[in-house]
């Protein structure tokens, strides 16, 4: 760690150096003026320059500036201050400040005494003293006589204006330094500007002297963490394959220590914005993928698609890693067929955007997913579809305010017996065919479902073997256009509520409740006949349930047989058969 310190020291000369008629008399005719202020800055460079090993770190120089925009020494007549509405006065001084820090700067404030003090008479024991402190100041009026504060709240655009919220300030030499002004990040070419004003009250009891006091500015920059930016996920994953192209790797671990010499060591880092490097390299004896960093920081890259798929680790830590830059985990931990355990405890997804086929083909027994933060995510596809090892996932954390997609979401997760959606918000979801196609789950609550914009519900509960009853009376099927095998190879199925289903732009309906194998489905309810108005494709519609009858008894001794009629309440006393019975 390299630090840089810097300290200017300015003193100004006398601005005013003539007397008011009127003061002489109230001040009993002496040479008098009222030095307000001496500016002094300390630049200090803290914690923004950092060792460089080889030429890994290509980040430019770190720098440091500070100008004054204002005179450097305020001298004022007491008739300047008195002559004021409130006999008060207000003194802004401008700073720029330049870094090219990330994180910007700090630019603390102090005095050098709690009070302005006579610097010629040291028998004038009076004073203009600070307000006291803990106790702010809302409006320059009401400042006590003979008493000045700090302020903030000032404009370089706007000098006109009158700061407010005025407090105490500091001691320069105390161990307190509350008074301050934050920038969070740097700006090198124009810098930032900062307005500080001093307001000052006085009275007119105030004896004859020249008071004086100094404002000091110190300006730190921000602690700056040292960092390494991974390459993308695909990249990551395809290096590692050619490290190791049996891919016979069981562990992936972070070394404490540097690659030995003359391992085959791989950088992964992105170099621009890279502070250190990040290697990388194979063990064969051990099984293992090491990687090595000095960063502070390791931030996955954004687009992390890929990064771990088809490389089965048994354990993935990503403690270590900072994945608040992440919009896409696309396919990042798919094809993992022994992996027994991933931590993602720190894993943070407040910038995801796609998680499309993030567990694909994953086995990992257990999914703890409960600090995911998915507000943003718009794509879901195919996130578990396939994961036949999950036996536990939890997604209770899981917001999907914004999904449009959620099609083949979990789609043959077979292991999977309990899964809790109840408290997804599908209100943007368009896509929700496949979704729990051939899931384990033997009951769903889908109750506050708002499926308004669904287009495609197509296979969207076929081969689901352990469900025995769904209740889809929610259900605003609107804007539906493909219900096709929507129920197929329900095996366990006896009873379906469809009693809100609108079809009417419903053009595919082919293989709907169908069933070829298994059959237990007795009862279909609905409030009003299918609308099949809109339908082009009415193909064994009903094939293979040989149990199931409509609200009056009737059927078909080969279901395969019926028609788009048989979409209807059963009524078959005025000739209109049907597989539907009425819900009162």
């Amino acid at each position: 760690m390299i630090t840089c310190v810097k300290k200017l020291s300015i003193t100004g000369v006398r601005v005013l150096s003539f007397l008011v008629n009127s003061f002489e008399k109230l001040f009993l005719s002496q040479d008098t003026f009222f030095k307000i202020t001496i500016l002094i800055f300390s630049l200090v460079l803290s914690n923004l320059f950092f060792e460089v090993q080889s030429s890994y770190a290509l980040k430019p120089t770190p720098s440091l500036s500070v100008s004054l925009l204002s005179a450097s020494n305020i001298e004022l007549h007491s008739s300047d201050i008195l002559s004021k509405p409130n006999h008060a006065v207000t003194l802004p001084m401008y700073l720029n400040v330049k870094t090219n820090n990330p994180t910007g700067t700090g630019t603390y404030v102090d005095v050098e005494k709690t009070a302005f003090t006579d610097i010629h008479d040291s028998s004038n024991t009076s004073s203009i003293n600070m307000i006291s402190s803990g106790v702010g100041v809302e409006h320059l009026a009401d400042f006590a006589e003979n008493t000045f504060a700090g302020s903030f709240d000032c404009e370089i655009e706007h000098p006109e204006r009158e700061p407010e919220e005025w407090d105490p300030l500091d001691l320069a030499s105390g161990s307190v330094h509350d008074t301050h002004y934050g920038i969070s990040s740097g700006n090198e070419t124009l810098g930032n500007n900062i307005c500080f004003a001093i307001g000052i009250k006085l009275g007119h009891n105030l004896p004859t002297g020249t008071y004086q006091n100094k404002v000091i500015f110190s300006t730190v920059t921000n602690e700056y963490p040292t960092e390494v930016n991974l390459i993308k996920g695909e990249d990551f994953r395809n290096i590692v394959w050619r490290l190791a192209p049996t891919r016979d790797i069981k562990h992936f671990e972070r070394s404490s220590v540097a690659p030995p010499e003359g391992v085959n060591a791989v950088h992964l880092e992105v170099d621009e914005t890279s502070d250190y490097p990040f290697l990388g390299w194979v063990d064969e004896a051990r099984e293992t993928f090491y990687y090595y960093t000095e960063a502070e920081k390791i931030y996955l890259n954004p687009d992390c698609k890929s990064m771990f798929a088809s490389v089965d680790y048994e354990k993935i830590d990503l403690t270590p890693f900072d994945s608040s830059k992440v919009t896409s985990t696309y396919d990042m931990f798919s094809n993992l067929y022994g992996t027994k355990e991933i931590d993602f405890s720190k894993f943070n997804t407040s910038n995801v955007t796609n998680m499309g086929r993030m567990f694909y083909k994953n086995s990992t027994p257990k999914l703890n997913l409960s600090n995911f933060d998915t507000r943003n995510v718009i794509y879901m596809n195919a996130m578990f579809m396939e994961a036949w090892g999950i036996e536990e996932l939890n997604l209770s954390s899981f917001d999907t305010s914004n999904v449009w997609f959620m099609g083949n979401m979990f789609k043959n997760t077979h292991k999977l017996k309990n899964l809790d959606v109840h408290h997804f918000n599908t209100q943007k979801v368009k896509h929700m065919q496949y979704m729990f196609y051939g899931s384990g789950a033997t009951s769903l609550d889908l109750s506050h479902f708002d499926t308004s914009k669904v287009e495609d519900m197509s296979k969207m509960f076929a081969e689901m073997a352990n469900i025995t009853e769904l209740d889809l009376s929610n259900f605003d099927t609107s804007n539906v256009k493909d219900m096709s095998r929507m129920f197929d190879h329900t095996a366990e199925l006896r009873t379906l509520d469809l009693s809100n289903f609108n079809t009417s732009k419903v053009t595919d309906f082919s293989k709907m409740f169908a069933n070829e194998y298994i059959n237990k489905l007795e009862r279909i309810y609905v409030k009003q006949d299918f609308d099949t108005s809109a339908g082009t494709d009415f193909t064994n519609i009903f094939t293979g349930r040989t149990n199931l009858r409509g609200g009056n008894g009737s059927f078909l001794p080969d279901p395969s047989t019926a028609d788009k009629t048989w979409l209807r309440i059963d009524d078959p006393a005025n000739g209109h058969p049907g597989y539907f019975t009425r819900k009162v």
